[in-house]
């Protein structure tokens, strides 16, 4: 068709396969493109602009999508199984674009940042649509890139100010009202968040050509 595509991704089973571009999120069966690479895709359809960001669950049983249009949309790829045309809960609650999602390791929660970072729970969601997100605090510039550690113990985002917020999803738990670290290195926006296999570190990338190293072990000690 001509168009740009942005990004590709595989879902943790390896069940789906889903491409995002200019014409909007599109989801393949991987077993169905394999037998037949003319096999049609399940159109996405809801958002009124672009696409921004993409994520699978880690149970692979959901599929969030964020877009200039300032919204979320949580996917139940589930019902997909079933030949059911794609329906999506919709996640209000930004007013600038939403540039990243992302899963926790349990999948039972859903972070989405743009001007502000806001913290959903799947279940909730599932049992009603309406539910209102955490909005969490201490986040004072427009969120680009966030992440969950694997072992479920950290949030963290980074801003487009240079800096990154890192939250303790214990602390989160008790009061989520809690302030998160602040880390500070960077001099332009955080375009990448990664945790080691371990959860030990976090690797930061930047527009500003470089990449940091950050110990969470000083972080869980409040030695920063």
């Amino acid at each position: 068709r001509g168009e740009y595509v942005d990004n590709v991704l595989f879902s943790p089973d390896g069940k789906w396969f889903a491409l995002w571009s200019d014409y909007g999120a599109r989801l393949w069966k991987f077993n169905e493109l394999l037998e037949d690479q003319a096999s049609q895709p399940k159109e996405l359809k809801g958002h009124d602009s672009y696409i921004s960001a993409l994520a699978f669950s880690p149970d692979s049983n959901w599929l969030a999508t964020s877009s200039y249009d300032e919204t979320t949309r949580l996917w139940n790829l589930a019902s997909l199984h079933t030949g059911s045309a794609a329906e999506s809960i919709l996640l209000s609650g930004h007013d600038r674009t939403v540039n990243t999602v992302a899963f926790s390791s349990d999948s039972n929660w859903l972070i989405s940042g743009a001007n502000n970072l806001l913290l959903w729970n799947i279940q909730d969601l599932q049992n009603s649509p309406e539910v209102k997100p955490v909005i969490l605090k201490g986040q004072r510039s427009t969120v680009i890139s966030a992440a969950f550690s694997s072992n479920g113990q950290w949030l963290v985002a980074g801003l487009s100010d240079g800096t990154i917020r890192v939250w303790s999803t214990t602390h989160l738990r008790s009061n989520p009202d809690s302030l998160p670290y602040v880390l500070r290195g960077h001099t332009r926006q955080v375009s990448g968040l990664t945790f080691s296999p371990d959860n030990s570190l976090l690797i930061s990338a930047s527009e500003d050509h470089t990449l940091l190293k950050w110990s969470l072990a000083e972080l869980d000690s409040d030695a920063l």
